[in-house]
């Protein structure tokens, strides 16, 4: 599992302890390998906790992450679990699927994470002028 992966499944540990959550909807698909994200760390997570997870597997990036998980969820209060630098562009994505969200992050300062979130909201950026002008 990549790094921020493992954050991401600790993140989701703590959040639970603490009573901010219910059930995990974790959601992801096989993307870079043949190893689909969200049971591989579903399975990380209940090595250590004994939390409901709900794995969502099709999803491809953050907008397929939140347009699946909400056919899920439905339209319930979520708690986006991600790092400092992807909350905005997700929380900008979920407020097209919940009238209710929130994110809780870990710190990431990575700087090919820095690079990687800057071309990402330059796509999502483009994708919503696009979709506002009729084109997309």
């Amino acid at each position: 599992m990549a790094t921020s992966q493992i954050k991401r499944c600790e993140l989701a540990i703590e959040a639970y302890q603490k009573n901010l959550f219910d059930t995990l909807v974790i959601s992801g698909g096989a993307v870079k390998n043949q190893y689909t994200e969200s049971k591989e760390m579903a399975k990380f997570i209940q090595q250590k906790s004994s939390m409901p997870i709900i794995c969502e597997t099709q999803a491809r990036n953050t907008y397929e992450n939140f347009k699946n998980s909400s056919r899920i969820t439905q339209d319930v209060p979520i708690l986006i679990l991600t790092g400092s630098l992807h909350a905005k562009r997700s929380c900008a994505i979920a407020k097209e699927f919940y009238s209710n969200y929130s994110a809780y992050t870990y710190p990431d300062h990575k700087l090919r994470h820095i690079i990687r979130e800057i071309a990402s909201r330059y796509i999502y950026i483009k994708i919503e002028l696009l979709k506002k002008a009729g084109k997309y």
